[in-house]
């Protein structure tokens, strides 16, 4: 279904840093152990599961937790659970950065 999201298949999130990323460079914010608050929050949905939308409404609900941004050398690759909450930022920076974030395994 169009919105839902599909986790069945899903092994990592896997964020790949191709440029040097600092903390100007718009790095990848991060909510450390968000992912096992998310699991709490879509089990009760069972196979049927949620939206996006449905999904972003409950964050605020969600315990507060630490924010990390993913920086670093060209080559880092962050491996992730793939339910954890993540988001951009704007660049703040003199260049332009370049990642992929790519769902895998």
């Amino acid at each position: 279904m169009a919105g839902e999201l599909v986790f069945k298949k899903q092994g990592l999130l896997m964020l790949f840093l191709y440029s040097d990323i600092g903390e100007s460079d718009a790095p990848t914010r991060i909510k450390v152990g968000s992912h096992m608050d998310v699991a709490r929050m879509l089990k009760p949905h069972g196979e049927q599961g949620m939206s996006l939308l449905e999904m972003v409404e409950k964050f605020t609900s969600l315990p507060d937790r630490e924010e990390i941004t993913a920086t670093g050398k060209a080559g880092t690759v962050y491996l992730c659970h793939p339910l954890l909450i993540h988001a951009a930022q704007s660049n703040r920076g003199t260049a332009p950065r370049f990642w992929r974030n790519r769902h895998c395994c």
